[in-house]
């Protein structure tokens, strides 16, 4: 069974770093505790940081590689986007913001969105519920050329985080933050993005527990070289020390189209099912989860008001 949407790639040693000094997420220099194999000859583990409960990679892909590796990610695919069912995902995530009011511009940066229809359809969903009069959204993404054209929505790409980007409503990291071998940085520079009031959201894989219960199990290495499920997420605040509270936290949205593939979505419902009802009745920020075979975890967060 394999777990996560891209295969796995053997990775020679002269395109990895050894990242086994310090967790990549927390920068925490002890000594992490290895969960699982990722790749043999030469060996990558995944090794799990006791400080934030990241699961990284001991050996992460050089920028070569991840460039090579990159330029080809969206071949073949109609849409360039992280989520199956933008729409779909647009009605979940609105129905969590916390808005005061109906606001006169809604800023979304879409961080490693694709060609920004996940933040497009965000944006159309909040305009037409009126809770906004204009919807923007900015797409941070090296691997897109061209971004995709709506009649309500405005949308424009940057070059990076090293841009002045200015302040967002909505900083949305739909299914990449996995893919950041320097995550710290990463999560570091979005959280300075978020205006008063605005919201983080993140949606990652959480397929540790499960890979360990399915030795065959393709965990996408080198694309994905975090994990990062309720232990991390639940604490995040307080161990990177970020200006925001947390919202909400809970098993993620299931990506698998029924119509699509029926079976296989009726298999992600299921195993998310104990997630969602552990969720109800528990405090949303305990670390150590009773459930954990929910293959994914989403998280949201907001700054508070000045």
């Amino acid at each position: 069974m394999r777990l996560a949407s891209l295969p796995s790639r053997r990775v020679e040693a002269s395109d990895l770093l050894d990242c086994r000094d310090s967790c990549p997420v927390c920068l925490y220099r002890g000594e992490r505790r290895r969960v699982l194999l990722l790749q043999d000859s030469p060996r990558v583990y995944f090794l799990e940081c006791p400080y934030c409960q990241a699961c990284s990679a001991s050996h992460m892909p050089s920028e070569e590689l991840l460039s090579r590796f990159y330029s080809s990610f969206y071949d073949g695919k109609k849409e360039h986007v992280t989520f199956d069912g933008p729409e779909r995902f647009a009605a979940h995530l609105v129905n969590h913001l916390r808005l005061a009011s109906s606001q006169e511009r809604f800023r979304i940066l879409d961080f490693g969105g694709g060609d920004g229809r996940l933040a497009a359809a965000v944006g159309s969903r909040l305009l037409s519920d009126g809770r906004c009069h204009c919807a923007e959204v900015t797409v941070v993404d090296p691997h897109v050329g061209e971004v995709v054209v709506t009649a309500d929505v405005t949308i424009r790409r940057a070059g990076g985080l090293n841009e002045e980007l200015g302040e967002f409503d909505l900083v949305l990291a739909s299914g990449v933050l996995e893919h950041m071998p320097l995550l710290h940085d990463v999560m570091k520079r979005l959280a300075d993005t978020i205006a008063p009031e605005g919201h983080f959201y993140a949606r990652t894989p959480w397929n540790v527990p499960l890979a360990k219960l399915l030795p065959r199990a393709d965990l996408s290495f080198p694309a994905h070289v975090h994990d990062l499920g309720a232990p991390f997420w639940n604490q995040v605040v307080q161990t990177l020390q970020l200006p925001l509270r947390r919202r909400r936290s809970g098993p993620s949205i299931r990506q698998v189209e029924f119509r699509e593939a029926p079976l296989r979505a009726l298999l992600v419902a299921g195993l998310k099912l104990p997630g969602h009802f552990e969720s109800s009745i528990s405090p949303e920020n305990r670390r150590n989860r009773l459930y954990r075979l929910v293959g994914g975890w989403e998280v949201l967060l907001q700054r508070p008001a000045i």
